[in-house]
């Protein structure tokens, strides 16, 4: 057979040919918040930490949510992942400072382990989305579930700012780097998931290492009644996309889909209309409506944890994004994910990922054998590719996988302490 060329093909992976950057390397972070009083009891005096915290600056990156008990605070994107760090960082501990003052504190964990009555807020926005996806399950879980978010700029011109959805595909290079830095960050979803799982306990019962994970995405694959499991489409894991049109046709049957809940549920046609195409999807891995790529997926922790999983996302996304190193779904990688050859790194089928690592990561993390080679290896991938002066970012990370021990394991540990002296 002759061996053919493809100008497509030398166009996609030939590395040389492209040796500037598509654009700067921007990350930005959500972090939600649960309250505690000194009793260590929820709080739902949420509203008095964010008036303290606009006293302070009326421009404090602080914001409400859907109960009285939870807070978001947010870093806006800088192309230096130090800078947002701090920025998050110092946002964080002024929000601390002012609920001291109120004899309150932030609890850096997924869900609350204790039992408490939800107080949610009654603003219509909320009412619609609760009874769109289902009144009783909204006003269950929301409340109750804490993430941590980050946000990575998509390449150049792969998005129209004004009609925030993405612009008409082509056959180019950068476009190209949207799909691999989509599927990998679903790839990246079972060990990003369990090395920030904080939640084992919720209402005073056990459910599994990441609880949030069961209570939000729910569904057949984790075998779990959650907010999710009966609009997969719109809040599941999903799977990968092999070309732009794939994705955005996608994203235009999401949002169809919401569109008409929203409308079965009663929520006004002017409320609808003013809703970006991009903005009713709750996915683990998301396309914004502001241009970023989002993994809204993780459980709110430590910030040492959740930053030093941030980096890993950033320069692997920065190599795939500004030094094309392109991504590929192979058999390969089910004995060795995230493997790297050349600029090719190397991810498992989709099914493996949504059907196997999930679960595992959701119910036993670190326990599992495949989860901790998983998340090794993921470590190493990023190691490779970070700045040599954040490598110590990574410390936290290394240690977790080395003692298999993450934030869950220790609550578990604790638990169990516990129970033995009481007995």
């Amino acid at each position: 057979m002759p061996k053919m060329k493809s100008k497509y093909l030398h166009h996609l992976y030939n590395q040389v040919e492209y040796d500037f950057p598509l654009k700067r390397s921007l990350s930005g972070y959500e972090i939600e918040l649960s309250l505690i009083d000194e009793q260590g009891d929820i709080s739902n005096d949420s509203d008095k930490i964010i008036k303290g915290c606009r006293a302070i600056d009326n421009k404090f990156h602080i914001q409400e949510e859907v109960a009285h008990n939870m807070i978001e605070i947010t870093a806006l994107p800088h192309s230096k992942v130090q800078r947002t760090s701090l920025f998050l960082i110092n946002n964080v501990e002024q929000a601390m400072n002012v609920c001291e003052k109120h004899h309150l504190a932030c609890i850096p964990l997924a869900c609350y382990p204790g039992k408490f009555k939800e107080k949610m807020r009654k603003k219509k926005r909320y009412q619609y989305s609760a009874n769109a996806i289902g009144k009783d399950a909204y006003n269950h879980f929301y409340p109750r579930c804490y993430g941590f978010h980050y946000h990575y700029a998509l390449p150049r011109g792969v998005f129209n700012q004004k009609q925030e959805f993405l612009n008409k595909h082509d056959s180019s290079k950068i476009q190209h780097t949207l799909l691999d830095s989509y599927n990998f960050l679903i790839a990246a979803d079972p060990a990003l998931t369990t090395l920030c799982q904080s939640s084992p306990f919720e209402g005073g019962k056990y459910y599994g290492k990441d609880t949030r994970m069961l209570y939000w995405r729910g569904g057949r694959k984790l075998k779990f009644d959650g907010v999710f499991s009966k609009l997969q489409l719109l809040g599941g894991l999903q799977p990968y996309k092999h070309t732009v049109s794939d994705l955005k046709h996608t994203l235009k049957m999401k949002d169809e889909k919401a569109v008409r809940l929203f409308e079965k549920s009663g929520a006004p046609k002017s409320f609808i209309e003013k809703k970006s195409r991009l903005d009713l999807i709750w996915n683990p891995v998301k396309v914004n409506k502001h241009g970023t790529l989002e993994q809204r997926g993780l459980d709110t922790n430590l910030l040492s944890i959740n930053l030093g999983v941030s980096v890993m996302m950033k320069f692997i996304l920065r190599a795939i994004q500004q030094d094309f190193y392109h991504v590929i779904p192979s058999d390969l990688a089910l004995d060795e994910p995230f493997k790297l050859e050349g600029n090719i790194i190397f991810i498992p089928p989709q099914t493996h990922v949504r059907n196997n690592l999930q679960y595992k990561s959701a119910y036993f993390g670190l326990s599992d054998k495949d989860m901790v080679d998983y998340c090794n290896r993921f470590y190493n991938l990023a190691k490779k590719l970070v700045y040599k002066e954040y490598i110590p970012a990574l410390r936290t990370i290394k240690n977790i996988i080395d003692k298999k021990m993450t934030i869950s394991d220790k609550i578990i540990r604790r638990d169990i302490a516990l129970s033995f002296a009481l007995d």
